[in-house]
């Protein structure tokens, strides 16, 4: 798959509301409600932040509401030329926006940031892993030397495919199975079934602080 895709990461850390008042008017009135209607103000600052990103990304309007989502809520973009997709994943103070332009073809994007910082004070992450799991996974983490990075590796890279695939439904996450071979990504379906060659997967860890994954297919 002959796909361009570009990840911007931003660390909100030392951002607040008030640092983003000249930015607002390129925003549209229905993100900036929300973004007030959330109980603590971080959520709303991650909410303002991952829109801007996503508007920098795409002069194609001057229209504020330029999102369409299509029948599954998988944000798009149409213009006469190219195909545009998008994904936004926000976690403590990390804010992602993924973005793939394809021409003439059309594909689906998931992305998925965890902030390590965070993950790392929070000790019951690794209490809850039967449902998130598959025994080789299980035993992957297990063995590894950092089981902690370990897991959230495997779960990245799977929140990054169930938005892909399925933005706003449920998708059994140990239903799917990542694996490492040869430092190589590959994902499995339960029934072992590889997925076909056309999804590409990718996962970093951008300055010690956040690891990122991507998920790029065909539209389903």
């Amino acid at each position: 798959m002959n796909v361009s895709c570009t990840c911007y990461v931003i660390d909100i850390t030392d951002i607040n509301s008030s640092d983003l008042s000249d930015l607002l008017p390129y925003c549209s009135e229905k993100v900036i409600t929300q973004s007030k209607k959330f109980y603590f103000k971080k959520d709303g600052l991650r909410k303002l932040v991952g829109h801007l990103l996503s508007l920098s990304l795409f002069p194609l309007s001057s229209k504020k509401d330029w999102a369409i989502h299509d029948e599954t809520g998988r944000p798009f973009i149409h213009s006469t030329k190219t195909y545009h997709s998008f994904n936004i994943s926000h976690d403590g103070d990390a804010v992602l926006v993924g973005h793939i332009e394809t021409p003439n073809v059309y594909c689906t994007l998931g992305c998925d940031v965890m902030d390590l910082s965070k993950a790392s004070s929070d000790e019951r992450i690794l209490s809850h892993t039967s449902f998130i799991l598959t025994k080789a996974e299980q035993a992957f983490v297990n063995q590894s030397s950092d089981s902690l990075l370990a897991f959230m590796k495997i779960w990245t890279i799977k929140e990054a495919y169930v938005k892909a695939v399925s933005w706003g439904m449920t998708i059994p996450l140990n239903s799917l199975e990542v694996r490492f071979l040869d430092n190589q990504l590959s994902c499995v379906l339960r029934d072992n079934k590889k997925l076909s060659s056309q999804w590409v997967f990718h996962q970093s860890i951008i300055a010690d602080s956040f690891i990122v994954a991507v998920a790029v297919g065909p539209l389903m």
